[in-house]
């Protein structure tokens, strides 16, 4: 039960800080894309925090480093934070696909496509 509520309070959460940083770009389209993509993706997102119990608190420190280097005003190491942010969800992302393929008596996710 605690597992759940962790897990679903971060995903609130995490929503929030990508749509904030999405929305601070300033581009409209930018914005419908990204939110049209999280719902998208979602089952994907919470199957694989439930899969790696170390996922919440690894994308929580990179989302700090991420506030940190654009507070500081380095667009370089944001960039490159931003950067690796995104290849760990994918992986992860990867990994969640991989165990649900080898037991498919799992709960099932949509084929990625």
């Amino acid at each position: 039960m605690f597992w759940r509520r962790r897990c679903k309070t971060y995903g609130h959460m995490n929503l929030q800080f990508h749509d904030t940083m999405a929305a601070a770009v300033g581009n409209e389209k930018l914005l419908e894309t990204y939110r049209r993509l999280v719902r998208e993706l979602s089952l994907f997102r919470q199957t694989a925090l439930t899969l790696e119990t170390e996922a919440i608190d690894q994308s929580v420190d990179e989302h700090e480093a991420i506030i940190e280097a654009i507070a500081a005003g380095d667009s370089v190491l944001t960039e490159s934070l931003i950067g690796s942010h995104l290849d760990h969800g994918r992986e992860r992302i990867r990994r969640c696909r991989q165990v649900q393929r080898a037991n498919p008596e799992r709960d099932s996710m949509p084929e990625a496509g």
